[in-house]
């Protein structure tokens, strides 16, 4: 990709993240206010996430919420004030917005500094998803289209019901981090990945899955297995580690809701509920077969344990839960959309065949 090229496109991705996170955060784009959905569960405030006093499991969540703690005590007076100044005036006037956002005014500088830290997880998404794309397809268009049209399709997939929380973009960001890197077999990467990944939520372990399935062909069986137990042990110390700190936290591992979803499920579905589920399974299942083996493997062990978590422990409705598997279905419907429209990807596996 040329510099020129690279710089459109971020850009572009700059400005598609920034039009998704506005809304996000409980602002139209006039920057007028309305209830936030990011701080409307009272076991996951978000200052008590920032302080580590939040419920289980949502606090063991921890590597944003802490490291926005740690940037606010690290912070010196004056840096402090100028930022108080500067959310205070034009054009946020975030002081005024405060209740009906739903924030608490005591902790508005800890607003103040998670909104640009949000604003950068959610941007790099784009360029970790054109990093993914560009190891699995030589065509040169679609690196560049593909990520701005998959971040900005976010507010409709994820934004229309429940709880938004401070780990969701890096949920996001990490899990595509990780499969770029067990993609292009950077190992080094992928355990750097992980080990945040695991600090971040426990859905990291579907890494493992994913690794297990793309090296077992390429891999000796005893070397994979090594680090399949290594990673198990990483996951384990962290979580051993998590619930040790936050042990007298109220709550515990899990939250179940199987007997909620259950009569959710009763109630007939929307229409368009309907349409797009169908649609979206049309558009991702088709020609399965010709999809890139790394796609369709990881597909399939990240989203059946995905599935069986959201009966048991999502809530019917939200289907913020399949943020880890969001940008697996979304190249595989990517490609169907761009065949349809007569504009085939290659597959680097196939160039690769061919010369």
């Amino acid at each position: 990709m040329s510099p020129f090229r690279r710089l459109v496109f971020a850009v572009a991705a700059l400005a598609v993240s920034m039009a998704v996170l506005v809304p996000w955060l409980g602002f139209d784009y006039r920057l007028a206010p309305h209830k936030s959905a990011l701080n409307d569960y009272r076991k996951a405030r978000v200052p008590d996430m920032i302080y580590g006093r939040a419920h289980r499991p949502f606090v063991q969540r921890t590597l944003v919420p802490s490291t926005l703690r740690l940037v606010r005590r690290a912070l010196p007076r004056p840096v402090l004030a100028a930022l108080r100044r500067t959310v205070s005036g034009p054009p946020l006037f975030l002081p005024r917005k405060l209740g009906a956002l739903g924030w608490e005014p005591a902790y508005m500088v800890e607003y103040a500094i998670a909104m640009p830290a949000l604003f950068g997880l959610l941007a790099a998404f784009p360029f970790a998803l054109r990093w993914l794309m560009a190891g699995l397809y030589a065509t040169p268009w679609a690196p560049t289209v593909a990520p701005l049209l998959a971040t900005a399709l976010l507010p409709a997939l994820f934004f229309d019901r429940g709880t938004h929380y401070l780990y969701d973009f890096s949920t996001l960001l990490l899990f595509t981090l990780a499969l770029g890197s067990l993609q292009r077999r950077r190992l080094g990467a992928y355990y750097a990945v992980f080990a945040l990944g695991c600090l971040n939520k426990e859905t990291m372990i579907l890494g493992t899955l994913v690794f297990a399935v793309v090296e077992k062909d390429l891999m000796p069986r005893s070397r994979l297995w090594r680090h399949v137990a290594t990673q198990i042990l990483i996951f384990a110390a962290v979580e051993w580690a998590l619930g040790r700190t936050f042990a007298h936290n109220p709550g515990g591992g899990v939250e179940w809701h199987l007997v909620k979803n259950l009569r959710s499920i009763r109630m007939p579905p929307s229409v368009a509920s309907l349409t797009l589920l169908a649609s979206g399974a049309v558009l991702t299942l088709a020609r399965f077969g010709r999809k890139p083996a790394f796609l369709r493997r990881s597909a399939i062990v990240v989203m059946l344990p995905l599935l069986v978590s959201y009966l048991f422990l999502g809530i019917y409705g939200e289907i913020r839960v399949f943020y880890e598997a969001y940008p697996i279905l979304f190249l595989l419907a990517f490609q169907n959309g761009s065949e349809a429209l007569g504009f085939p990807l290659l597959e680097r596996s196939a160039v690769s065949a061919t010369a």
